[in-house]
């Protein structure tokens, strides 16, 4: 400890005689050339790797499953709201639908005869009651079938430019 306590003293001695000296002048300013900027225009170019979408930018989704049959657009070109776009296998879509409209009519037909024999009073109301069932349970089927047809054409939402299309007919 004491040996640590010599050393310090020895150091602070050491810069108090070396700061009395009188080798320096302080009173002379060192002398700075000035200069004024040039102007000139500069180009300054930067490679980012980027990616960049418009304002409304949508991803387009089947919601019924299939194969995508026909593309009706080309990518980075024009198109207006409602413009088809895709069709993802329509013709099983539109077999189920014409299926679905068969036994409608058959429903509707078996309601219509039921309805005749009733206002003759040879079937109970019940029976009028069940074929309107029948029948309203085969125009939901069919409002449904029409609806999955609907949605294996997929539409343009807006007006805009198509962008990169990340599935191809093979």
């Amino acid at each position: 400890m004491n040996t640590v306590f010599r050393v310090m003293a020895a150091g602070c001695f050491a810069m108090l005689i070396g700061c009395g000296h009188s080798g320096h002048d302080h009173s002379e300013r060192p002398k700075l050339t000035v200069t004024r900027p040039q102007r000139k225009d500069t180009t300054l170019t930067q490679s980012y790797v980027s990616q960049i979408r418009a304002i409304r930018h949508v991803e387009l989704r089947a919601l019924e499953k299939g194969y995508v049959e026909n593309i009706h657009m080309d990518e980075g070109k024009m198109v207006e709201e409602g413009t088809l776009l895709f069709e993802v296998m329509p013709s099983v879509y539109r077999a189920e639908l014409n299926k679905a409209e068969a036994e409608a009519d058959f429903a509707k037909i078996e309601y219509d005869n039921t309805e005749k024999l009733r206002q003759n009073n040879i079937v109970a109301p019940s029976e009028l009651n069940l074929a309107k069932a029948k029948r309203d349970k085969y125009g939901a089927k069919l409002s449904l079938a029409q609806v999955k047809l609907d949605f294996t054409q997929i539409k343009a939402p807006f007006r805009g430019i198509t962008g990169r299309l990340k599935v191809r007919r093979s």
